[in-house]
């Protein structure tokens, strides 16, 4: 070999040098595309997380509200949370509870007393039942468990439950 080849075969080094750097560079610059795609990723991840934390808190928090079996919880079909009523009698306690009533069976008022059977004179289901415990629950800011609801066959015994579920003495 003669000198003159040399300075090319060192260009011809040199050149394939350049393209290895360039290569690794491509492959570095495809790491990071890979690395931000990944913290792309993780970031949507976290924020996915963050919002089921925030439906298992509020879940939660719903759940902690019922400590029996409530109707709070199932109270669908309510028109929605009415103002609380502070009750000072059993006469006044009697007519949320027929106001209740006639407005889950569509009925006057008047039809109905403390000695009206609900099951016997109305006919009324325990879909309708449940509706009336939510509405009371709601309005008088108290927690009926179903049981004690499903026992009240009059209104008068509903109107003993709460008087009961309220501190009072029936």
């Amino acid at each position: 070999m003669n000198r003159m080849d040399r300075p090319a075969a060192t260009d011809d080094r040199t050149a394939t040098a350049d393209d290895r750097t360039a290569a690794t560079d491509d492959r570095t610059a495809t790491a990071d595309d890979r690395t931000a795609a990944t913290d792309d990723r993780t970031a949507t991840a976290d924020d996915r997380t963050a919002a089921t934390d925030d439906r298992t808190a509020a879940t939660d928090d719903r759940t902690a509200t019922m400590d029996a079996p409530t109707l709070s919880g199932r109270a669908a079909l309510t028109d929605g949370p009415a103002p609380a009523v502070v009750v000072h009698s059993r006469a006044e306690l009697s007519r949320t509870v027929r106001t209740a009533v006639s407005d889950v069976l569509g009925t006057e008022m008047d039809d109905i007393s403390e000695t009206t059977d609900l099951q016997s004179d109305f006919d009324i289901d325990s879909l309708e039942l449940m509706d009336v415990g939510a509405r009371l629950e709601n309005v008088l800011r108290v927690k009926i468990q179903v049981s004690d609801l499903l026992e009240a066959r009059t209104v008068g015994d509903a109107v003993d439950l709460l008087e009961k579920r309220l501190g009072r003495t029936a």
